[in-house]
Order: structure tokens, then sequence, then C-alpha cells
């Protein structure tokens, strides 16, 4: 909307209006200007949050979004669901809650990588960090782990690796199970990417089965505006058809903090109690919707 310094002095110098006038003529257009290119260069890390029971709240993503931590009232209002999670305050005095905190305190980046296993796949998660150790060059310090049961927690605390102890009972209320038939994996972990989406944290998220072979940060930074980032798959075939026969991979994807993310987080079904449908299938008809609306 604002014209280019220059060509403001040409227009104004054809002009027959007062020299008083045209010099404040030019003032207002510079500072226009300016506005306009300090608004453009901030407002993709500026935006509007549709959490807090659909309240607004304006967050700058790439601050340093630990001040916002210590509002965990606020945090927890928009995952409460008295269907499916235990109340807010027994989730501010968890000690998983506790130990995430001060995880994050300790990162350095807002960019965090998330895996979440049990005893069950000890194995495999032992294999997925050593391949990142390997090939990708990320230590356990690099990488947010959530053990979702004791016998995993004390494994790894026992090799001195740092993990967040989150227990099924500890986040979804014990009457859930009849509400719904997504896995409890799948709840928690979308929960806390959910969460650390709304503190300001870019989320990586990988299966366990996504072994990495090579560094896949850089990859994801050349796609700087783009709010979730995956792989292609084809299931549900259904939705593929709907979108260009493709559907997005769960194994390794990026949930950026963004306004369109936050849309998304409200489209998906994943925090509901009533949700039916497996992961993947909502997570692709919930692209659809938004893309569509």
């Amino acid at each position: 909307l604002f014209f280019h310094p220059l060509l403001m002095l040409k227009i104004i110098s054809m002009s027959s209006l007062r020299p008083i006038w045209c010099l404040w003529f030019l003032l207002i257009c510079l500072s226009g200007f300016v506005i306009s290119i300090c608004f453009h260069k901030w407002f993709p890390v500026i935006y509007h949050q549709p959490y807090l029971n659909r309240s607004y709240q304006i967050v700058k993503s790439k601050q340093d979004p630990h001040h916002l931590l210590a509002n965990i009232n606020s945090s927890l209002t928009f995952l409460h669901s008295k269907k499916l999670f235990i109340s807010s305050s027994r989730f501010k005095k968890s000690h998983w809650m506790q130990k995430l905190m001060h995880h994050l305190q300790q990162h350095n980046s807002n960019q965090v990588i998330l895996i979440t296993a049990d005893h069950l796949y000890e194995d495999i998660l032992f294999n997925w960090l050593a391949a990142a150790h390997l090939k990708a060059h990320i230590t356990t310090h690099d990488v947010l782990i959530l053990s979702l049961d004791d016998i995993l927690c004390q494994t790894l605390l026992g090799y001195d690796i740092e993990t967040v102890c989150v227990r099924k009972h500890e986040v979804i209320d014990s009457s859930a199970g009849m509400h719904t038939s997504l896995s409890h994996v799948w709840i928690i972990r979308c929960m806390i990417t959910r969460l650390l989406n709304y503190w300001g944290y870019d989320v990586l998220m990988f299966d366990l089965d996504a072994v990495l072979l090579k560094d896949p940060r850089p990859l994801f930074e050349q796609f700087r505006q783009s709010d979730i980032i995956g792989s292609q798959g084809k299931y549900p075939f259904e939705l593929s058809r709907e979108w260009g026969g493709v559907t997005l991979c769960m194994g390794a994807v990026m949930f950026r903090s963004t306004h369109q993310t936050a849309i998304f987080w409200e489209n998906s079904k994943l925090l509901h109690s009533n949700a039916q449908d497996d992961q993947q299938k909502i997570v692709t008809a919930s692209l659809i919707v938004q893309l569509l609306v």
C-alpha cells in the first residue's frame, strides 16, 4: 500500500502543494514504508493461537518460550477434556510435567525431537538412538524421550539417559477406554506435541521404525514456510483419492509452532474422546478439511 520513497519525491516535486504539506506527506509515506517492512519481517513468527477456551493470545514462536512455562494453568486449559484426560490440577502436580519443564529449560533450541516408547520396544529404541548418534550426529541430549512405563524409565536412567516418564494413568482418565479406540501412545505424544507447539516449539516426531541414516533437520529447514512436513503415504486409500493420491505418513513428521498448525489441532479429533478412527486417517482428514475451508 506504500509507494517507494523516491517515487513519492518525484510525485511531490510535480505537485502544486505547499512545501510544508509536501514534507508532512513524505514523512507519513516514509513511516508507512518502514512499518510495512517491519511487519513483513515479523509476521511469519507472530500468530494467534486459538487456545484457552477459544480466546486468542499473541505469541512469538521464535522468542525464548520458557517464560510461558510459568503459566501452566493457562497452558493446560485447552488440553482438558473431562471424558479423556485427568483434571488440569493433577496435570500441574504430576511428576512428568515437572520433568518436561526441566528438560525444556536445559534445551537450547526452539526445535524438539520427540520419540515415544515403552519397555516392549526397548531394543528398537536403542537401535534408533544408536543410528541417530552414528549417522545423524544426534545425541540423547538432543532428543525428548517419552517413557510410557516404569521399566523403560528405570532402564534409561540406569544408562544415564534423560527421559520423561509419562504413565497412562497420569494423563488419561481411567474411564476413557470406554470412549475411544485410539492408542494411548498416540494420544499422549500428540497431546505433548500440541502442548510444545503452544509453548513455541517446533516438534519433529519420529516412529521408532523410522531409523535415521542422515540428519533430516537440514532438509526440513528448506521448507521454512511449511507448517506440517512429512513423507508421503497411501493409506487410507479413500482419503488419498481426495488429496492427489497421497496422504501424510506419520512415521517422521514435523509440526511447526504456527497459526495453521494450531488450526489443524483444533480441526483434528486426536484429543477428543469420541475419536474412533486411526491416527493417520484422522490426520489426513483434518488436513483435507483445512485445505477446503
